[in-house]
């Protein structure tokens, strides 16, 4: 069209030119995403886990587009950074410890992204669900964001317990009380809807592990969802709450529902701020990214050992040294 309007020497139709840039863009678009599957299709058919990586680094890369910026909180560092491009790619970390200081095993990759001895999961868990909060903060206030909400059991699960009580399989009272302290990561009044508490539970997996190197990254994820729901969504709903989970892989890849939690809550911090959604939404895809980036590197390189180091001394002749040592100080 352009060019016709040239030779003729006619005035362009801008409107017209619009619709056929746009409609130009999405056939391109379509014909690339059609010729990575079958590439990505071709590739699975010898490597399944060179497909599922593939996948993952498609839904993955935000934080590789952002700028780093002391103000908005995503600045990492040389080790982070290139633990996470050498992960992206599939090639291993360098300099990593062969044995675990945690458990004293040999280590690799997978194993120190799963080990949980010395709590760095837990750290991990934690610091994306208060990144989360903070955001939630940000959108509303304060007063409207609550940490690690308790949940109480459904009727129908405290039904199904007093009348196992009866039988062979009677739950115990450890595990009663275990049930009934089950609490959530956040908790956010009027996120979904007006006069409503949403709770949002987070978990972060290791797709590329030995258990799921054969499944679609995106099944894995949406049957954690499933897990997370069939655990809290009835006793949310009892009690007239809402609950999200935040599914999400150790490299970014953010499940289903997960990925609608932060599209909203862009959506209300864009109107607040007054500022192009897009470019809110890629602000909270970057921050939660940045923060399990962050989360890499310490599972790689964390210290796992959380005891003294000095070791206790009861008899022997290193103890007769140190009442010795002790007594001529006196």
């Amino acid at each position: 069209m352009l060019v016709e309007s040239i030779v003729r020497g006619e005035k362009l139709d801008m409107l017209a030119h619009e619709r056929q840039m746009k409609e130009t863009r999405k056939c391109e678009r379509e014909v690339r995403a059609m010729d990575e599957e079958s590439f990505i299709f071709q590739l699975g058919q010898r490597k399944p886990s060179l497909k599922n990586r593939l996948a993952r680094a498609s839904n993955s890369g935000t934080w590789l587009s952002a700028i780093p910026n002391h103000l908005c909180g995503n600045i990492l560092s040389a080790v982070e950074f290139r633990d996470n491009i050498r992960l992206r790619y599939g090639l291993v970390p360098l300099n990593l410890e062969r044995i675990c200081d945690g458990c004293g095993k040999r280590a690799d990759v997978q194993h120190y992204l799963s080990c949980p001895v010395g709590g760095l999961g837990i750290l991990r868990h934690d610091e994306l669900g208060r990144t989360f909060a903070t955001l939630a903060k940000d959108a509303l206030s304060k007063a409207y964001v609550y940490r690690e909400p308790r949940t109480i059991p459904s009727g129908e699960q405290r039904q199904d317990r007093n009348s196992n009580a009866a039988g062979a399989n009677a739950t115990s009272p450890q595990t009663q009380r275990r049930e009934d302290r089950t609490r959530g990561d956040v908790s956010v009044y009027g996120f979904w809807a007006r006069g409503t508490d949403c709770m949002f539970d987070v978990r972060v997996t290791d797709t590329s592990a030995k258990s799921y190197r054969k499944k679609d990254p995106r099944k894995v994820l949406e049957t954690q969802e499933k897990e997370k729901k069939d655990k809290y969504l009835r006793k949310c709903l009892e009690r007239r709450k809402h609950f999200t989970p935040l599914v999400f892989s150790v490299d970014g890849m953010a499940g289903r529902e997960a990925k609608k939690a932060m599209k909203h809550l862009a959506s209300m911090l864009a109107e607040k701020w007054e500022r192009p959604h897009g470019q809110v939404a890629h602000f909270v895809k970057t921050s939660m990214a940045i923060s399990l980036c962050r989360s890499v590197t310490l599972m790689l390189r964390g210290g796992r050992i959380r005891g003294p180091d000095r070791v206790v001394i009861r008899s022997g002749d290193a103890m007769e040294c140190l009442q010795t040592g002790h007594d001529e100080r006196l």
